[in-house]
């Protein structure tokens, strides 16, 4: 199959990155929103559809902050150890506080004591819908709302813009919040994948990774996106497991029947007690 290195594993790798027609969009859109300044912007969409791929690509592309950037899990029920790490990792504050009240009276004064001008941060946050409570939207809305005084030079401006990333939840808990619906400049919700974009999907991967773009059979490609419904993280495992499937049993090519037992394998299809595939 003239495979040359693995082209369905997970992780961030650029030159595996699909630039679909709605991808290419949400990384042009808040890739402006980070060389421009803006506040904040908001992505959601289905788990797995690529929300935490599209932030890494607009890290790696974006001219980098002159404070750097940083991508950060939002814990369950963990505003402030997230707070924490994040004031510990740009050095605002002293990144150990009790509270989240401690943290905004200590941080606020220290700002807007500080002599020198601070430099702007690009801070994503992902599964941020676990930010949906009372707590964590306040949270939210004091990243957005801190500044850096304005000097001689410069007038103030924000020490991050922030990017928030999580399942459909979060638009709607941020929407029904004024004070973080107002802060917020870009609404993003990323769809699955079309059965197009699913076979292109597959084949740019085949295609970053040196092999034949033959090996999944059309009706391969039409069971993948069947079992897959349009969602890349599914997708990579059944196609994964499928090439590893097809490598064991030397096939040629991979076909219906090996995908279907990757999606069996991966737990996407259950087997009824009477035998009958149930497509979950």
């Amino acid at each position: 199959w003239n495979i040359k290195s693995t082209p369905f594993l997970p992780g961030f790798d650029c030159k595996f990155v699909y630039l679909g027609p709605h991808y290419d969009e949400a990384i042009a859109r808040f890739r402006f929103l980070a060389e421009s300044c803006r506040l904040a912007g908001i992505i959601v969409g289905p788990p797995g559809t690529g929300k935490t791929t599209i932030m890494r690509e607009v890290m790696h592309l974006a001219d980098r902050p002159a404070a750097g950037s940083l991508l950060v899990d939002a814990p369950g029920n963990g505003s402030l150890a997230m707070a924490n790490y994040i004031f510990h990792h740009f050095k605002v504050g002293q990144g150990s506080y009790a509270s989240l009240a401690e943290a905004e009276l200590d941080i606020t004064s220290r700002v807007a004591a500080s002599t020198g001008q601070a430099d702007r941060a690009l801070l994503c946050i992902d599964n941020a819908h676990n930010l949906a409570d009372e707590q964590g939207l306040h949270l939210i809305r004091f990243l957005i709302d801190l500044r850096s005084p304005s000097t001689k030079a410069k007038p103030e401006q924000p020490l991050f813009t922030v990017f928030l990333s999580g399942n459909t939840n979060l638009a709607e808990s941020v929407r029904n919040n004024p004070d973080v619906r107002e802060r917020i400049q870009l609404f993003y919700s990323l769809a699955p994948l079309s059965k197009e974009e699913s076979t292109a999907y597959i084949q740019h991967h085949m295609r970053a990774a040196g092999g034949d773009l033959w090996v999944f059979s059309e009706d391969a490609l039409n069971a993948l996106y069947e079992f897959g419904r349009g969602i890349p993280r599914r997708i990579n495992l059944l196609c994964d497991t499928s090439l590893m499937l097809g490598f064991a049993a030397k096939a040629e090519c991979i076909n219906r029947a090996i995908v279907t037992q990757a999606a069996t394998d991966t737990g996407m299809i259950k087997l009824e007690p009477d035998g009958r595939e149930n497509n979950s």
